[in-house]
């Protein structure tokens, strides 16, 4: 078992700030824990177990706090006794042209700590375009079940257990219940191909066309965050599997093979900067700052079209004076 401190994430999550593993009869200690507020974790191994959180909650957001103060004092008793763990088990089905793996990826969320559980469908059902997966090492409790709700590229709608569309909400979804040392079965979606588009062409701040990661997402995460590449060639890029609903499209900086790396100021020019679609205010439809993005309406089963170019990075005159001039071919008449 591995024993964890937590501390704030600073993004509504935790992070391990220190961490130890038990001895072979189950006991750990700490050493040179620096002077803050901590919870504790208790991570199995043996996926038999559900982890554990001080004093017997269902997360961290919920646990009791240790302080640590510096003095030199050794805090004692900060005990667990795990619990057998339950699984969920079923089957996804994609849509026949669909090989994305954002599909495939299946998420336990815990109705009573909030935590994620994550798994993949890797199994192919023999004669049929469907997977099987398996969540094991849950804790005893209630759960939402997500399907192709993972960040990425993916032609499939979001979907929460039993058949319900993520446009409809996360309190629209059936709780699966898990029981420990139980196997829960059946927790299965087909997956519908019926979301929606995002396409537009990106170009640099000096008018060319860029390989960009580009992301389309909500505020609240109550849709699955849909990204795709512009072409290097053309600049164009159609973002898929969208539900109805208002996003912000997100050109992101930085990725490796990206061309997208405009400093985020001449005093930081190893940090770049991302940019906002802002279709109505700014003269290159983008914007560094997140407050000033336009929001991009999309309906299911249908291509929602950027009105103007989407240009990453700051652009002025010079911009516009130094893009391609167009060229108008045909035969001219007279009366």
């Amino acid at each position: 078992v591995s024993v964890a401190l937590l501390v704030p994430d600073g993004w509504g999550g935790w992070t391990d700030a220190f961490s130890r593993g038990t001895s072979a009869t189950g006991t750990y200690a700490i050493a040179d824990v620096q002077p803050g507020t901590y919870k504790v974790e208790f991570r199995p191994e043996n996926e038999a177990y559900a982890p554990a959180y001080y004093k017997n909650a269902a997360g961290p957001a919920t646990a009791t706090a240790i302080a640590v103060d510096g003095s030199g004092t050794t805090l004692t008793g900060i005990d667990a006794r795990l619990a057998r763990s339950g699984t969920i088990t079923g089957t996804v089905s994609t849509p026949s042209s669909s090989v994305d793996q954002a599909s495939r990826i299946v998420n336990a969320v815990n109705l009573d700590s909030g935590l994620v559980s994550s798994g993949y469908a890797a199994t192919k059902v023999k004669g049929k375009n469907a997977y099987t997966y398996s969540l094991k090492g849950l804790a005893a409790g209630s759960y939402r079940v997500e399907f192709a709700r993972a960040s990425g590229q993916s032609l499939s709608l979001g979907q929460y257990y039993k058949g319900k569309d993520e446009a409809d909400g996360a309190a629209s979804a059936t709780p699966v219940r898990v029981a420990a040392s139980k196997t829960t079965t059946g927790i299965s979606a087909s997956l519908s191909q019926k979301g929606g588009n995002i396409s537009g062409t990106l170009l640099d701040n000096h008018g060319v066309p860029a390989k960009c990661y580009v992301m389309a997402l909500t505020d609240d995460g109550s849709r699955s965050t849909r990204t795709a590449y512009s072409s290097a060639t053309t600049g164009r890029f159609t973002i898929t599997g969208l539900s109805t609903g208002d996003y912000k499209l997100i050109a992101v900086s930085g990725y490796p093979d990206s061309a997208c790396r405009v400093a985020k100021s001449p005093e930081t020019p190893y940090g770049t900067q991302d940019y906002y679609w802002d279709g109505t205010d700014s003269s290159g439809h983008g914007t560094p700052v997140e407050a000033d993005a336009d929001l991009v309406h999309v309906d299911a089963s249908k291509t929602t079209a950027l009105p103007s170019v989407f240009y990453y990075g700051p652009v002025d005159q010079a911009t516009f004076e130094s893009a391609p001039t167009p060229t108008v071919k045909g035969n001219a008449k007279v009366g």
